[in-house]
């Protein structure tokens, strides 16, 4: 369900805004003494002093609260001292960080209400009856570093802040993706008949009418799942929206000697982590075939289903090199669009959350190899 807040207008009302004050650095659930690294583009410290701050993990769930002590300069680094003063969830390294404003708003409309709107982890679209996840926005490592392939990518650039020149530490330009919305599971062959009954159109040609209306929908055109998601008000995915949502933002971190919070890549291999495991996924190995897409078990690090394996996935992408990639391809251009995800009927290598497959050949209207999900942008 949409969490709301309803505010009277017509007066002077407090809208809370939220602001990033940096990452938990050490942590002492004994003496419940916190310090936290603060981000360096703070313009002001002095009002953080005796403040209240949340605590979150990478998915923007609360963990609990802080109550600031003191500010303190460690090599050229502004730190904060904190005691916990409560607890929602487990607390670790590496946390958000953020101070709550409260902002006076003065209405527009008089005597009228006004709704503010929080996403939830989970939305239900009552078109198709899809369920969407919440896949925040951030960093996020994509592609391989196999040389010579379709999904390499160069590291990523250096850059410098601040306290990093002042510190000689450069961190990694790693690409921010938005927020936005994924399907949790594929597109089932009962919601892609649905929507081919209401719009009149005819069956695939590689589709048999009768089956279990619970597999995924395997055997579409790109520009049937494209036309499919237009009409239940969502997108496709890019593909790079469908590997974050498949492999997680790719990074941890952790504190180094100088008590500095390091971002360093662990990027996953599948879904489940960087092992195969065919009772999870659903490749060649597992000799299954296809099955309902609820009976998936290869949950992604954001709880999104059916990314190992089952029915490989359209995706909005062309196929385009990534950075760094001079692979001289015949396949690169704006002419064919990525499949992710493996198959049920490819050996496991398809379905690494890297992997890049070729789609639209004949053409985009003519290729039925695939299946696909649904996406939508947090506005």
């Amino acid at each position: 369900m949409r969490q709301v807040g309803l505010l009277l207008l017509g007066f002077i009302s407090l809208e809370a805004r939220e602001v990033f004050v940096g990452e938990i650095s050490r942590l002492d659930l004994h003496t419940g003494q916190v310090e936290v690294l603060l981000d360096d583009s703070l313009a002001e410290l002095k009002h953080l002093e005796s403040q209240e701050l949340m605590i979150s993990n990478s998915l923007g769930a609360k963990r609990g609260k802080l109550i600031v002590q003191k500010i303190m300069v460690k090599e050229d680094k502004f730190y904060l001292q904190a005691a916990i003063k409560e607890r929602t969830g487990r607390l670790s390294v590496g946390m958000r960080v953020s101070l709550e404003l409260e902002e006076k708003v003065e209405s527009i409309l008089p005597d009228s209400l006004r709704e503010e709107v929080k996403e939830p982890l989970e939305k239900y679209y009552p078109k198709d009856g899809a369920i969407g996840v919440y896949i925040p926005e951030g960093k996020f490592l994509f592609g391989s570093e196999i040389p010579q392939s379709l999904h390499y990518a160069s590291p990523p650039e250096m850059k410098r802040k601040r306290y990093e020149e002042l510190s000689s530490r450069p961190s990694r330009n790693y690409l921010d993706l938005p927020a936005f919305y994924i399907d949790k599971y594929e597109i089932t062959r009962r919601q892609f008949t649905r929507f081919l009954e209401e719009q009149g159109l005819d069956f695939p040609p590689t589709w048999k009418e009768s089956g279990d209306g619970e597999l995924p929908a395997m055997g579409v055109s790109y520009r049937l799942a494209e036309a499919y998601c237009r009409w239940a008000g969502r997108r496709l995915p890019s593909e790079l929206e469908w590997e974050k949502a498949a492999r997680g933002s790719g990074l941890e971190g952790y504190i180094n000697e100088k008590e500095e919070f390091i971002y360093i890549p662990q990027p996953r291999k599948y879904p489940i982590g960087y092992e195969f495991d065919a009772q999870l996924c659903n490749t060649e190995e597992s000799g299954r075939g296809l099955i309902p897409v609820r009976e998936m078990k290869d949950a992604s690090p954001y709880g999104v289903y059916g990314m190992c394996g089952n029915a490989p996935e359209w995706t909005s992408s062309w196929l385009l090199p990534y950075r760094g990639n001079t692979l001289p391809h015949l396949v690169f251009g704006r002419k064919y669009k990525v499949i992710r995800g493996g198959s049920a009927f490819l050996p496991r290598r398809f379905a690494r959350v890297y992997e890049r497959m070729v789609g639209g050949i004949p053409s985009l209207e003519e290729d039925f190899r695939a299946g696909f999900r649904c996406a939508e942008t947090v506005r």
